[in-house]
């Protein structure tokens, strides 16, 4: 049986500088969390947790950031450009919409 949550929006902040559905991605300065873009899949063998984030922020300054910061954190990235660490995987990916950065964060874990 799989769970579905979709996340109130109403309640949700920045989650003390850290990317929102998670409890280590560091959320870049300037940039906020698109809190209606939140999506937890949770199921007894993990979870799955899509969301973005977006700034008024130099796309390069952003890409540098989770580029240095991310193996501080435990993560490595691996020939496809997706971080793994333990028994989880990380892929974030950049773009630009309407004159900002759009930052997309797919956090799986297994369990």
């Amino acid at each position: 049986l799989i769970s579905i949550f979709f996340i109130n929006t109403s309640v949700l902040a920045d989650n003390d500088g850290f990317v929102v559905g998670t409890s280590d991605v560091p959320l870049f300065e300037g940039m906020k969390n698109v809190e209606s873009s939140l999506v937890v899949f949770d199921k007894p063998d993990g979870r799955i947790v899509f969301t973005e984030t977006e700034g008024d922020i130099n796309l390069q300054s952003v890409k540098d950031f989770y580029l240095d910061i991310l193996p501080n954190l435990g993560w490595k990235m691996n020939l496809q450009g997706k971080y793994l660490r333990e028994k989880e995987s990380l892929e974030i990916s950049f773009d630009e919409r309407d004159g900002k950065v759009i930052v997309k964060i797919l956090l799986l874990s297994k369990i």
